[in-house]
């Protein structure tokens, strides 16, 4: 029998494929096939995929068979024997393949197909861009097999709701048979109230990397999820991204439950303040007013990175409250190395984080980054960041989903 199984551990997501019996080539040949990552090189995509190597000493070499439909595989590419990954190259931006791997012996004869993997590219976003969250369904956290749009990668938090033109996080409890609440219940249930509240640790990114850029979306905060005492954080709010690399790389920049607005970056796992300054009305109290973010009002935020002349950075938060049509720098400062340390040096994801809120999002939108000695944004050869991590029992492969900044 074939066999796909996924299992959740922690922040790791498990999968297990397994050829067939086929009586020639394998009395049994566990095999593992997951793709590691896409890159983009012009309008084609590049997709690594990899598998176990066969413990049959008759095997000779691997085969892996593509294409857009699935089950039907129009196109294939060869690997020696050595050979436990192969990159396929030429693809297609924002398609879904379809991918099975057969090993041979060396009169060609092919063990029965793998289980079947599909990989949708991701789509392929310069400048200007916007994303109005108009095309409706639902953009589910992924599991084994990757993001489900092409656009944005659910990082956390369950998923992303578009509806009537506007996305939106869970709002209220999750149903008590949902899959996510019963995930989280147990994979972090302080900061989701034993899993009712996925969307207390919402995060999304979108699918393509930058390194100079300029990003904006508007957000309302429709509600607080706060009953437990312990999540009541000055820190807490709301967050954009910039070049998120992975979880231990990435600049972020946004609002603060306590008023605050807030510049800072995680280098090689190391958080670090660069700046801060009270932007909102009212004293922040964390029994009284634990959140001086207000419900209900649309607000813009703009994050950017430019590098300048001088090779260093500079971040920047621009905002506009009530939704007005007007942009006000917040907050910006440059990430000088003498104060601050290594710059996160490599272009990455942009996208946003949400904290212990029910949200609604609207118009997200790329352009060039303002003074940037760099020029307009270009498009980074790397556009999706799931790393491989070898296994540590026979149960499957483990893939490392990035972690939304503490």
């Amino acid at each position: 029998m074939l066999e796909w199984r996924r299992t959740h551990c922690d922040n790791f997501y498990k999968r297990k494929l397994m050829f067939v019996d086929n009586g020639i080539l394998l009395c049994r040949l566990a095999a593992l096939l997951w793709l590691c990552f896409a890159t983009v090189k012009a309008q084609a995509i590049s997709v690594n995929v990899a598998w176990d190597r066969s413990t049959d000493s008759t095997v000779t070499g691997y085969k892996v068979y593509y294409g857009i439909v699935q089950g039907v595989y129009t196109s294939s590419l060869a690997g020696g024997n050595v050979l436990t990954s192969a990159t396929i190259s030429n693809l297609n931006n924002a398609t879904r393949y379809w991918f099975v791997v057969v090993a041979n012996n060396s009169s060609g004869v092919e063990s029965p197909n793998s289980n079947e993997i599909s990989y949708l590219t991701p789509a392929l976003m310069g400048t200007p861009f916007l994303y109005d969250f108009s095309t409706g369904g639902t953009i589910s956290q992924p599991g084994a097999s990757g993001s489900a749009n092409a656009y944005w990668w659910v990082i956390s938090g369950g998923g992303l709701f578009q509806t009537g033109g506007v996305g939106t996080t869970f709002q209220g409890m999750a149903p008590a048979t949902n899959y996510w609440r019963i995930y989280y219940a147990t994979q972090s249930p302080v900061l989701t109230d034993t899993g009712t509240h996925p969307q207390n640790i919402f995060a999304m990114l979108l699918r393509q990397s930058y390194l100079d850029i300029s990003e904006d979306i508007y957000v309302r905060k429709n509600a607080d999820n706060l009953a437990n005492a312990v999540n009541k954080q000055a820190y807490n709010g709301v967050s954009l991204y910039l070049r998120y690399t992975n979880y231990a790389n990435f600049y972020y920049v946004g609002i603060r439950c306590d008023g605050n607005a807030i510049i800072k970056k995680r280098v090689n796992g190391i958080y670090q303040t660069m700046a801060s300054k009270k932007v909102l009305p009212g004293t922040y109290d964390l029994t009284t007013s634990p959140d001086l973010i207000p419900t209900g009002v649309w607000i813009g935020l703009r994050a950017a990175v430019a590098t300048q002349s001088s090779g260093i950075p500079k971040v920047s938060l621009s905002l506009d409250i009530g939704r007005t049509g007007l942009w006000t720098l917040a907050i910006e400062t440059l990430d000088d190395p003498v104060k601050y340390g290594p710059k996160v040096a490599s272009a990455g994801m942009v996208g946003i984080r949400t904290d212990l809120m029910d949200m609604s999002f609207d118009d997200f939108s790329l352009a060039d980054a303002p003074g940037s000695a760099l020029g307009p944004a270009l498009l980074s050869p790397q556009s999706y960041v799931e790393k491989i991590k070898v296994p540590t029992s026979p149960t499957g492969l483990r893939i490392v989903k990035p972690e939304p900044p503490k």
